[in-house]
């Protein structure tokens, strides 16, 4: 309301003055104190209009966690670095914090994404075990705190619960910031049964992690199923993957006619895919 009405205050100020100014018995003095106080009551209206628009813009600083970020990991690094960008893209301040890999820049700015990757244990580029998820959390977090003081985020993106979620978890405890787990799908508990035994081991500090998370966050009605079959003391919210249309898109020339639907599935060769 008082963006849209504000010209219409400022041009009837010049009218009520005169009024005021020509009303019986209103001396000099009692006439400027009613200046002063339209003069305020229009200020302030001004510095509600600016507080209106920046809230429209709101831009926020985004720390984002991940052990794999492209061209380290597979589907899930993937998934980060496209919603990397589209933040970026919607005007925000955008930095991750990856692990380095053989012939990787340690930092650099890409698509107004900023890149952090520690140098720590990291045998292939397309998986990793769990004591190079160790070393990549222990390295990590000494560098988080660091940033955390120079650019004081705003909010944690956590990918995945292991084995960044710990990072999130001590951010909130230290800093008060709030920080969101986006599964990937290994870090949920029964994923895997090659890991079963791991899971049972971190189960109870997972628990901890999830319940103090603002936010859980599955890319899939079964994910979502699986991680309640886990912890069902918290609400998980389902946003799907996106599509780069730019990349991905409806063919120009139409198909032949054939009963045939040729598929391609691109994966890493686990059971559960």
């Amino acid at each position: 309301i008082a963006y849209y009405n504000i010209k219409y205050v400022k041009i009837k100020i010049s009218t009520i003055h005169a009024i005021f100014t020509r009303r019986r018995g209103c001396t000099v003095t009692q006439t400027l104190r009613r200046i002063v106080i339209l003069r305020n009551l229009l200020v302030f209206t001004q510095h509600v209009i600016d507080t209106i628009k920046q809230i429209r813009t709101l831009t926020m600083k985004i720390l984002i966690v991940s052990h794999e970020y492209p061209p380290v990991g597979g589907g899930g690094a993937n998934a980060c670095m496209y919603l990397s960008r589209e933040y970026a893209k919607a005007g925000h301040d955008v930095t991750i914090v990856s692990v380095w890999y053989e012939g990787l820049p340690e930092t650099e700015n890409c698509d107004g994404v900023q890149i952090i990757r520690i140098r720590s244990k990291r045998k292939y580029k397309e998986h990793c075990g769990f004591s190079e998820m160790a070393d990549y959390l222990c390295k990590a977090w000494p560098i988080i705190k660091r940033l955390e003081k120079e650019r004081r985020f705003d909010v944690c993106q956590v990918f995945f619960g292991i084995p960044s979620g710990p990072i999130g978890y001590l951010l909130k405890k230290k800093y008060q910031i709030p920080y969101i787990i986006r599964f990937g799908g290994g870090d949920i508990p029964g994923f895997q049964d090659r890991f079963t035994f791991l899971y049972k081991l971190l189960g109870p500090f997972l628990k901890v992690i999830w319940n103090n998370a603002d936010a859980l966050i599955a890319n899939s009605k079964g994910l979502k199923k699986l991680a309640q079959n886990f912890y069902d003391r918290r609400q998980i919210d389902i946003i799907y993957n996106g599509v780069d249309t730019t990349r991905f898109y409806p063919p120009t020339k139409e198909k032949k006619d054939s009963a045939d639907i040729n598929i391609l599935f691109v994966s890493r060769l686990i059971e559960r895919k």
